[in-house]
């Protein structure tokens, strides 16, 4: 963990969205991180709702987000190391702990001897800033299903990500683009 100035706490939500915050080095070498609670009753409109395991009439009370400072990986981001956090409160996994609820499936796969493998696919549309400043999609007029090469990346965004995922030790099974 010295290797980074700050680490970036973070887990997934019920919308599937990344929540964190920065730590100092210094402070994650604590383990743990405090979020409101009430965060699991927002709507992708950004409304709060006093739905069940928001808490939202109960005080907004926080959780911890619980991590080991020494599983820090490297980030995108320049001094950065990132934490993936479990939720618990008063030392209690939460139900709404997707991470929690991924472990607890496999030693249940485990449990019957099934081995499991867990992947990430990422796709993206990619825009650019446009003459007049707004942003526009990337121009690239040559792109094709499964294309590869400067015809479909002619900025070279693939060789970018590329690079940068080796940096932080993700591997990659392929790049390619999907459509024009």
């Amino acid at each position: 963990m010295s290797a980074y100035k700050r680490m970036r706490v973070l887990f997934c939500d019920h919308l599937n969205l990344p929540r964190g915050k920065y730590l100092p080095a210094s402070v994650a070498e604590s383990g743990k991180a405090r979020f409101c609670i009430s965060l699991f009753g927002l709507t992708h409109d950004r409304e709060l709702s006093p739905v069940s395991g928001s808490m939202m009439l109960e005080g907004l009370p926080d959780l911890e987000a619980v991590f080991d400072p020494n599983d820090a990986r490297p980030s995108w981001e320049d001094d950065t190391g990132i934490l993936l956090a479990d939720l618990e409160r008063h030392g209690t996994t939460l139900p709404t702990c997707g991470r929690s609820l991924l472990k607890r499936t496999i030693a249940q796969f485990k449990e019957k001897d099934l081995d499991t493998q867990i992947g990430i696919e990422l796709e993206a549309f990619i825009f650019q800033r446009g003459d007049d400043g707004q942003w526009v999609p990337y121009d690239t007029p040559g792109a094709f299903v499964y294309g590869s090469g400067q015809s479909v990346d002619p900025a070279g965004l693939i060789d970018d990500i590329w690079r940068q995922a080796e940096l932080c030790n993700l591997p990659i099974e392929s790049l390619n683009s999907e459509y024009d």
